[in-house]
């Protein structure tokens, strides 16, 4: 996942969770559901999907991606993200995150 932005930034590497089965992970023949915890969340970040920990904020996710919090505007399900509120924003499954990565020079 790479911040947009008219330089080129080395995009960290996927980290891919397989979760195994739970020890608590209950399973009905009679109605075929499986039920088991879920250790992380999707969320979809510059239209790339990615997992991310349950109570993962918008901050965390940055550091995560190893993004300089203060040189970036985030963006939420179509609504800025101020910067004092990163650290308060926590992220849900589904959410919808863009990062855009400020530049300079001439």
């Amino acid at each position: 996942m790479a911040p947009r932005a008219c330089e080129a930034v080395e995009k960290p590497p996927r980290a891919h969770h397989y979760p195994a089965m739970m020890s608590d992970s209950t399973h009905s023949i009679a109605d075929n559901t499986v039920s088991e915890p879920s250790p992380t969340e999707g969320v979809t970040v510059n239209g790339e999907a990615r997992q991310v920990a349950p109570g993962t904020s918008v901050q965390g996710l940055l550091l995560l991606l190893g993004l300089e919090p203060t040189k970036i505007a985030v963006e939420r399900n179509l609504e800025i993200v101020p910067k004092s509120q990163y650290e308060a924003t926590i992220l849900s499954e589904g959410d919808r995150i863009e990062i855009v990565q400020f530049v300079g020079g001439g």
